[in-house]
């Protein structure tokens, strides 16, 4: 197959994926909110595979266009992790456990986010001068 058309694959699956997530968290909204973080959990545990499974197939089988692809679809679902997990709880009623649940995210996330960006940008980040990049 050529390239271009492998890359047209992977842009119509990581739509189908995106846009198929973004359904599913709608549609069964009501029926999975009466579990307390369950929708956070599920759609959190699909996103670090998809991160996972992109970084083991950059690292194990060097298939960089399928990693940088899979690493893509992974990017664009952390926002909705997000949006989710503010969905589950109202401010005047967060505990302890929404707290901390809520900086485990971030950290796990922002961690994944800081090697898959490596790994798209393809350029060494310089957190001493952040601004020579614009």
């Amino acid at each position: 197959m050529e390239e271009r058309n492998i890359l047209w694959g992977e842009l119509i699956g990581g739509t189908l994926i995106v846009g198929c997530s973004i359904a599913l968290v709608l549609s069964l909204w009501t029926k999975l909110e009466q579990i307390e973080f369950f929708p956070f959990i599920i759609l959190a545990a699909i996103t670090s595979a998809l991160f996972g499974a992109g970084f083991y197939t950059l690292h194990h089988w060097k298939l960089e266009s399928t990693s940088r692809g899979l690493l893509l679809i992974a990017t664009l679902l952390v926002p909705l992790d997000f949006l989710v997990l503010a969905g589950l709880t109202r401010i005047s009623e967060a505990g302890p456990l929404d707290y901390a649940l809520g900086v485990a995210a971030l950290g796990i996330f922002g961690w994944f986010l800081y090697r898959s960006s490596r790994i798209l940008i393809q350029t060494p980040l310089d957190w001493r001068s952040p601004l020579r990049y614009w």
